[in-house]
């Protein structure tokens, strides 16, 4: 069944029992890191249309260690956990996806792990705009400062300067929550090499079903239903 995703509704909580599997339609989500002095939240992955929140049930496995959230609201439809071992068995090119989908993910995990290590908040800022922007069917972000600045582990203050510095450059304009990309070709020259490896490397493994995109184009591959 497709459900409404409200912005920030947690869908997978850490170390409690994973009910559904979430296939979004629309929107995105965010796979976060929540660290334990219970300030820093840091996200390591997103998942879009492309994808699915709930993997671990596909690996035998009722929890996970790290949480979902919306990051941006949509709609998803909604697979009961007890159902999803009648649909594998039902649809045998499903596990395969899932499988080819899993490597995906740790390959974007370890690339993001390097990116919050190596690269400035100026380039990380760049990317993870340009990952929400090919989520999206607008070029309007629905996205707060507050939410940049959680998203990318930082405090506010530097989300401010490097958003003002982006906007300066003629890249995007922002103004009451939302932020448009004026100059996408640009914000690509400014985004780390991380953007650019994550795509890639998503459209290689789902070659088959989607043709690799060139500069400039929208990241949309088929999504594992």
């Amino acid at each position: 069944m497709t459900v409404p995703l409200r912005l920030k509704l947690d869908l997978v909580e850490p170390g409690e029992p994973i009910r559904y599997l979430w296939f979004p339609q629309s929107g995105m989500l965010s796979v976060v890191n929540d660290m334990r002095d219970g300030k820093t939240t840091i996200e390591v992955g997103v998942i879009g249309r492309d994808g699915v929140a709930g993997l671990a049930l596909f690996h035998g496995h009722k929890t996970q260690p790290l949480r979902i959230m919306v990051q941006v609201a949509g709609e998803a439809k909604r697979l009961p956990a007890e159902a999803f071992e009648t649909v594998i068995e039902q649809a045998p090119s499903l596990r395969s996806v899932l499988h080819t989908y899993t490597l995906a993910v740790f390959n974007q995990a370890g690339q993001q792990t390097a990116c919050n290590r190596l690269h400035s908040l100026e380039q990380r800022c760049a990317k993870w705009l340009l990952t929400t922007h090919d989520h999206m069917d607008s070029e309007e972000l629905p996205l707060t400062q507050e939410l940049l600045a959680i998203m990318l582990g930082v405090r506010r203050p530097g989300v401010t300067v490097a958003a003002q510095a982006l906007q300066d450059a003629g890249l995007i304009s922002y103004r009451r929550g939302r932020i448009s990309i004026t100059d996408r070709l640009g914000l690509e020259k400014i985004a780390c090499e991380c953007y650019g490896r994550i795509r890639d490397d998503y459209e290689s493994l789902f070659s088959d079903s989607a043709p690799r995109a060139g500069a400039g184009s929208r990241w949309k591959v088929a999504q594992p239903v």
